[in-house]
């Protein structure tokens, strides 16, 4: 996602006769108009969110009056072209993590009161890193995607590539926050392309399968807290999150020192088992076995999650 810029990427044009988009150039407007009547934003909410102009701007370039203020249209549909494959890449990591039931556990609930108070902390303050740690199936991939639904959050999906090559991790940064990266190989101008695209607005950088960060990959993380207003979310299995804790000490205690709050996912309790069958699409069947489950469950002593005590507990 890019915020949008109220000035052109042109100069004001001299009077010429009026200019007539080809016919290449009419379908990606009207490209970009489906998919902003899809994701169903008013023109200021999907210009700030989706493209490099504001909303005056796009609405006089669907009506074809601003070609007519600027020196280079080609430059502007150069600009749209980028904005339109942005949104694509967007809705097909959006499309990944959604999909799946969600229920509000205690857990999710603390990660976005957590999100709330990062985003209320001075621009300087740099401890708005949140880590959520679950084990397989625990719903880290749900969450992401409940970000990205529910607060615009950028989603990144880690690899294991990232252990041993730090392009990789870059260039799936870069895309996932609008970047271009076919023209550029140089990782230093990729991470100032980076911090830059973050530092346009406050953004919400989810990081999905966290465990597989390498030592340069932490240090990426390090810069864009210290460098951009963003809030970080690493989500990850708690073994693995402590594998890679061992095996980059040094990495690891300086993003421990930028941590708001480490959020580990315990056994759900007998009461949650019960809400979430009561709260599933079988109701009628699971209002009756939600109490046999619940009994069930409380002879294996599980015990109860709270967001509180895991705040105060796991925080680093």
């Amino acid at each position: 996602m890019v915020t949008n810029t109220t000035t052109s990427p042109t100069e004001p044009a001299d009077k010429s006769p009026a200019y007539t988009p080809t016919e290449d150039q009419s379908e990606l407007i009207g490209q970009l108009a489906a998919w902003q009547a899809k994701v169903g934003k008013p023109d200021t909410t999907f210009a700030r969110d989706h493209l490099s102009f504001s909303a005056s701007v796009w609405s006089r370039i669907q009506s074809g009056e601003y070609f007519n203020m600027v020196k280079a249209p080609a430059a502007v549909f150069a600009a749209l072209r980028k904005d339109l494959r942005r949104i694509e890449r967007e809705q097909a990591i959006a499309a990944r993590h959604a999909g799946a039931e969600y229920f509000a556990f205690d857990d999710f609930k603390a990660v976005f009161a957590a999100v709330d108070e990062c985003r209320a902390k001075n621009l300087s303050d740099p401890d708005r890193l949140i880590t959520f740690l679950a084990d397989t199936g625990g719903g880290k991939t749900r969450l992401c995607g409940r970000l990205h639904e529910e607060e615009g959050a950028i989603v990144v999906q880690a690899r294991e590539a990232w252990k041993t090559s730090y392009f990789n991790c870059l260039r799936d940064f870069c895309d996932a926050v609008g970047i271009d990266t076919r023209a550029n190989s140089n990782k230093g101008a990729m991470e100032l392309e980076i911090v830059a695209a973050l530092n346009k607005r406050r953004h919400i950088l989810a990081v999905d399968e966290a465990e597989f960060f390498g030592a340069q990959s932490l240090n990426l993380i390090k810069l864009i807290l210290n460098s951009t207003p963003s809030v970080v979310i690493l989500c990850a299995i708690p073994e693995a999150f402590a594998r890679w804790n061992r095996a980059n000490w040094h990495e690891a205690r300086q993003i421990r020192r930028r941590t708001h709050v480490l959020i580990h996912q315990e056994l759900i309790h007998p009461s949650e088992a019960a809400r979430f069958l009561v709260a599933s699409p079988a109701k009628a069947v699971a209002r009756e076995a939600a109490p046999l489950l619940a009994a069930a469950l409380s002879l294996l002593r599980l015990r109860p999650c709270s967001p509180e005590r895991a705040q105060h507990r796991h925080r680093s």
